[in-house]
C-alpha cells in the first residue's frame, strides 16, 4: 500500500476543512434567512414552510387537525408614533417572548409582518387551539391589545385560502372583540 505523500494529505486535508467551513456557513446563512432578526421567531418563510408541511400531515391523517391563527397588535403605530420605535421594538421582542413560552413544541410562531404574526398549530382540537390563542392574548405584555383570527384546516382548501379565511376573522375580531374563529366551509363539515 503507497503512503500518502504530506503534501497530498496537506492538500487533502485543507479541502476538508473548507468544505466544513462552507457547510458551516450556509447553515448559519440559511438559519439568518428563516429568521426574524428582531423577535428570533421564524419568518413568513418558515410559516409557510410550516403550513404546508402541517398540512400535508393532516391530510395523512385527518384525525390531526390544523389551525391558522393571525394576531394583530391593535394601535401599534400609534404605540410607534407616541413613544417611539424603539419602545414599539421592544413591545415586540416582549411579546414574542410572552406567546412562545405559551405554545407546545409542535406549535410554530412566526412574526410575518411589522406587528403581525402567524400561529400554526399542528395537531389540535377546536377547543385548544381557541385557548392557546385566548392565553396568548392574554399574556400580551404591557398596554398593548391583541386581535386575532383563527381558521380550521377544511381538509381541501390551498393554503393562501386557509390564510385569507384566518385574515378575515382577524378583521371580524377587531371590530368585535380579541378572538375570531372561522367558520368552517360548508363541504368540510359534513364529514366531520
Amino acid at each position: 500500500m503507497d503512503s500518502i505523500s504530506p503534501q497530498l494529505a496537506l492538500t487533502l486535508g485543507t479541502q476538508v476543512a473548507a468544505a466544513i467551513v462552507v457547510g458551516s456557513l450556509a447553515v448559519r446563512q440559511r438559519a439568518l434567512a428563516d429568521t426574524d432578526s428582531l423577535t428570533g421567531l421564524g419568518n413568513r418563510r418558515v410559516a409557510d414552510r410550516t403550513l404546508d408541511w402541517s398540512l400535508e400531515r393532516s391530510r395523512r391523517w385527518p384525525s390531526s387537525p390544523t389551525f391558522v391563527a393571525l394576531l394583530d397588535l391593535d394601535d401599534f403605530k400609534a404605540l410607534n408614533d407616541e413613544r417611539g420605535h424603539a419602545a414599539g421594538d421592544g413591545v415586540l421582542v416582549e411579546t414574542a417572548r410572552a406567546w412562545s413560552a405559551l405554545l407546545r413544541r409542535v406549535d410554530l410562531l412566526a412574526r410575518t409582518g411589522g406587528d403581525e404574526f402567524t400561529l400554526v398549530l399542528t395537531e389540535c382540537r377546536d377547543h385548544e387551539a381557541e385557548e392557546i390563542v385566548r392565553r396568548m392574548i392574554a399574556a400580551t405584555p404591557g398596554a398593548v391589545q391583541c386581535s386575532a383570527g383563527l381558521a380550521r384546516w377544511d381538509g381541501t382548501e390551498a393554503p393562501g385560502t386557509l390564510l385569507a379565511r384566518a385574515d378575515r376573522a382577524l378583521y371580524e375580531a377587531k371590530k368585535r372583540g380579541p378572538v375570531a374563529v372561522a367558520p368552517t366551509p360548508v363541504h368540510a363539515r359534513a364529514g366531520d
